[in-house]
């Protein structure tokens, strides 16, 4: 590997020494044609957060037979010369409250879809159904109730005697 060779370099001599176009990359590895360009072409300021381009680097690169290892170094290098104050190494602690967050993150996400499944449960359309016609009936049968004890109070006659 070449000391002074960027990300976008690498992989557009890796793919054409091997004459694949890159739109055959872009339905392979299902990354959009725009990102491959952008890639290639070393515009890092337009490629999203860097751990989904690792993850584009190592499909790009395992796609036309290249060390996925290499390529993700040949990125790092190319971040860091393009920004050497902002990426330098994490350390360990900093990788282990990153891996915390990820699993608090992760355990909150697992509670959340449990807790909407429940809820989607107790709320299913047919509950919903069954309820509406139980208060329906309670309702109709509330206002039979009420109207006959009214035409039976009508009804009946005085029974008060009169002085």
């Amino acid at each position: 590997m070449e000391r002074d060779v960027t990300i976008g370099q690498y992989l557009k001599r890796g793919r054409e020494n091997k004459n694949i176009p890159l739109e055959v990359i872009a339905q392979k590895t299902k990354i959009n044609m725009n990102i491959l360009s952008w890639l290639e072409q070393d515009q890092l300021d337009k490629l999203p957060n860097q751990t989904y381009v690792r993850g584009f680097v190592s499909n790009y690169a395992k796609t036309i037979g290249l060390d996925q290892n290499e390529a993700k170094e040949v990125l790092r290098q190319t971040y860091q010369a393009a920004h050497p104050e902002t990426h330098s190494e994490p350390t360990h602690n900093q990788l282990g409250a990153l891996q915390q967050e990820h699993q608090m993150r992760s355990d909150s996400g697992e509670m959340r879809d449990t807790f909407i499944s429940i809820i989607q449960s107790i709320f299913s359309k047919r509950a919903l159904i069954s309820a509406a016609a139980i208060v329906l009936v309670v309702l109709i049968g509330k206002a039979v109730v009420g109207f006959f004890s009214q035409l039976n109070y009508e009804s009946k006659p005085d029974t008060v005697a009169k002085p």
